[in-house]
This record gives structure tokens, sequence and C-alpha cells, in this order.
């Protein structure tokens, strides 16, 4: 059979679907690093995750230690993480330059205003070389959406069997 020709709201559908999962294993793959590299520069392993929770815990909970503070740290992360990937797909056609620019454009927001504002202890506590190159995996996680676009798109079409 032929290959389907998409829509434009089709085609654009299937960007967010790929962006967003890209966004969420890019998020995962953030979330792997500054768990992996927090302890190279003498701090526990969720210090930074908990610090991205702070927004709605007191900064003694989210130096306590593995608890809801990092399972929120966690889920906010792959949340955000989904939705800038939904969002990239959606406004790019995808590309490793276009991945990092779209995070370099959101670790400036973050730096700039929301961590100020609603998580104020990242932005005081974290190590900023470790969310920069984290953001930057992010990015090139990010650069993989046009491979896994294409194979949504050329998924051709099967006719739909009656019983």
């Amino acid at each position: 059979m032929d290959a389907v020709q998409l829509d434009w709201i089709t085609k654009k559908a299937l960007d967010i679907l790929a962006g967003i999962e890209i966004g969420v294993i890019g998020g995962i793959v953030m979330l792997l690093w500054l768990a992996i590299s927090a302890p190279l520069i003498g701090y526990p392993w969720w210090s930074i995750i908990n610090l991205f929770a702070s927004h709605s815990y007191s900064a003694r909970v989210v130096r306590d230690g593995v608890g809801m503070a990092t399972v929120s740290g966690i889920a906010l992360q792959i949340a955000v993480a989904g939705i800038i990937g939904g969002i990239t797909g959606f406004l790019t056609p995808g590309g490793r330059l276009f991945g990092l620019a779209i995070t370099f454009a959101w670790y400036v927001l973050c730096y700039g205003f929301l961590w100020k504002r609603y998580a104020p202890l990242v932005s005081v506590y974290a190590p900023q070389p470790l969310l920069v190159i984290g953001f930057f995996l992010y990015g090139s996680v990010l650069g993989w959406h046009p491979s896994l676009a294409a194979k949504l798109y050329s998924r051709e079409e099967r006719p739909v069997r009656t019983l």
C-alpha cells in the first residue's frame, strides 16, 4: 500500500506527540545526569532534584533527603520537559540546533524569571554548571525529533478489519 499523505493538522498532531515523547526522554536524561553528577561535587544525588520541588516545599523538607520532595521534583521535571518537547515539536521542524536553541531559551527563562519566582532555592543552591550541562543534554535529545516524527509519518494506512 502507498504511504498516507498527511494533512497539516495530522502532521502537527504527530509532531506534538513526538515532541512530548522526546521531551520526556530528555527530561529523564537530564534527571539522570543531575543524579549522577551531584555526588561528584559533594552533593547527595537527590539534592538538585529536590530543589525543583522548592516551589511547594520548605527549605527544611527539600534538604531532609529522599522523600515526597524528590518524587515531586522528578514529576515536575518530567512534566515540564514533556510540555517543552510538545511545544518544540509544534514550532520547529526539529534538528539538533533547534533543540539546543529551544533549551537555551528555556534555561534563560528559567534562570532569569521562573526559578526566582517559583523555585527560588534552585537559583541559590543548585550548581549552575551542572544545570547548564543538563539543559545541553536535554536539548541534544530534543534534536532527535525529526527521526521520531519521520517514523510516525511513514506509517502505512492499514485497512480496518471488520468482524
